[in-house]
């Protein structure tokens, strides 16, 4: 039978919490844990949006009918990543012209 719970004078730290689970975690996962995505809402002229749907069709006629907003604009990102410090300020000066 289960013994009743009974609340002990000597607190645990947080540490001491944290590492007192009889849980395995060592075992590999079966599955990669996906990506997490974080929800934005941006707002953008006529003009990117526009520059978005043209991507989406230059890529539908490349025979590429998965790609959407999303899928452009982290494309874009990407590209930033790996852009020169240079061509980074160019391209920022630009979008706020």
């Amino acid at each position: 039978m289960r013994q009743p719970f009974k609340a002990t004078s000597t607190k645990m730290t947080e540490e001491e919490f944290l590492t007192a689970g009889t849980a395995d975690n060592t075992l590999p996962r079966s599955k990669e844990k996906k990506e997490s995505y974080k929800a934005y809402t941006v707002t953008l002229p006529t003009t990117s949006t526009d520059a978005i749907k043209r991507a989406q069709l230059r890529l539908l006629e490349l025979g590429n009918d998965k790609a959407n907003r999303s899928d452009i604009v982290r494309a874009a990102l990407a590209l930033i990543d790996k852009a020169s410090d240079d061509v980074l300020i160019e391209l920022i000066n630009n979008a706020k012209a």
